[in-house]
């Protein structure tokens, strides 16, 4: 075996550098080939949202309003699954459900959508809660865990998990009053179309924008 070694070595060290530069080009380039081939790629599956490059992330913003119109809003996002490793196919639907720890579980937050066609599932609207909505699906604020279960008719072709991050942003407003004249019959019980010219009166009612 040493002397195979030795006679091995002996022929390296007399071939000429273009070839033992040719040798190591070539091992490094196919280690690098089989590196990169033996590396698998982790699917794509979860939630894509709206105004957000990435899968599985993204940002609701809630409104507090002040001024002659105090209140809050909720905020929302759209949601659509997708499965790399699944694709849309007729016939099909997907069923997500939020199991996180916080949330209710009698049943957990979920939704039921179509997967037919194109790269994703129907939007959902995703928003901040813990209850079941036939709405909304309703998420927490942080790391979200979901379980989801792709059918064909009555046969479940493909089901897992994945994790969604949702953060939350409160955005402050302004928010008064839209102001205009009203007419009205000055003889309550007569309609304004049944009032007499005489009895017409104007007079300005305020409404908060909803």
């Amino acid at each position: 075996m040493h002397f195979l070694w030795e006679k091995l070595s002996n022929l390296i060290l007399k071939a000429p550098k273009f070839l033992i530069i040719s040798i190591v080009t070539t091992g490094l380039v196919l280690f690098l080939w089989l590196a990169t081939s033996t590396a698998q790629e982790e699917p794509e599956v979860g939630f894509e949202f709206e105004a957000s490059q990435t899968l599985n992330l993204t940002t609701i913003v809630n409104t507090d309003y002040g001024g002659e119109c105090p209140g809050t809003k909720a905020g929302t996002r759209w949601a659509r699954f997708i499965s790399s490793e699944i694709p849309t196919a007729p016939g099909r639907r997907v069923i997500v459900r939020n199991v996180s720890r916080g949330v209710e579980d009698d049943p957990y937050p979920y939704t039921d959508r179509e997967y037919s066609k194109g790269r994703s599932a129907q939007p959902t609207v995703v928003t901040f809660g813990t209850r079941h909505s036939g709405r909304n699906l309703k998420v927490l604020e942080g790391e979200n865990k979901f379980e989801y279960q792709i059918k064909e008719k009555d046969f479940v072709v493909g089901q897992g998990t994945f994790t969604a991050q949702i953060e939350s942003e409160t955005r402050r407003e302004r928010r008064n009053a839209v102001c205009q004249e009203e007419r009205y019959c000055a003889k309550s019980k007569v309609p304004l179309d049944k009032c007499e010219y005489r009895d017409i009166r104007t007079r300005e009612k305020c409404t908060c924008p909803v």
